[in-house]
C-alpha cells in the first residue's frame, strides 16, 4: 500500500517484496524525498521512485530485521535486529 498525502488515502503499490512478503521496518531518506528502505526478513531494499520499484541492497546474516536508521550525513543506513546493529554504505545509491 501506498500514501503519498500522510495516510489519509491508499492505493495498492506496485513493488513485489521478496523474502516473506512483507515489510517489516521501512524509513525515506531525510535528504532526498522518494529514496525509500525497507527491510523484509533478512534483506534490504531500496527504492528511488517512491516504493513503485523495489531493488535489493543487501542481505544481513540475521534471520528478522527489527529496525532500519540513516545517520545525519545521509550516507549509511544502520540495521537492527536481535543479533546487533549492522551498517550499510548506500552512497552509490543516493549520488
Amino acid at each position: 500500500m501506498k500514501s503519498t498525502d500522510g495516510g489519509y488515502n491508499w492505493v495498492v503499490g506496485k513493488a513485489i517484496i521478496a523474502d516473506s512478503g512483507y515489510v517489516y521496518s521501512l524509513i525515506e531518506h531525510h535528504f532526498k524525498p522518494g529514496l525509500l528502505f525497507s527491510a523484509g526478513g533478512s534483506s534490504v531494499y531500496y527504492s528511488v521512485d517512491h516504493g513503485d520499484t523495489l531493488k535489493l541492497l543487501a542481505t544481513v546474516p540475521v534471520q528478522f530485521v527489527e529496525s532500519l536508521a540513516i545517520d545525519e550525513e545521509g550516507q549509511r543506513l544502520f540495521v537492527g535486529s536481535a543479533k546487533g546493529v549492522y551498517e550499510i554504505s548506500f552512497s552509490s545509491v543516493v549520488n
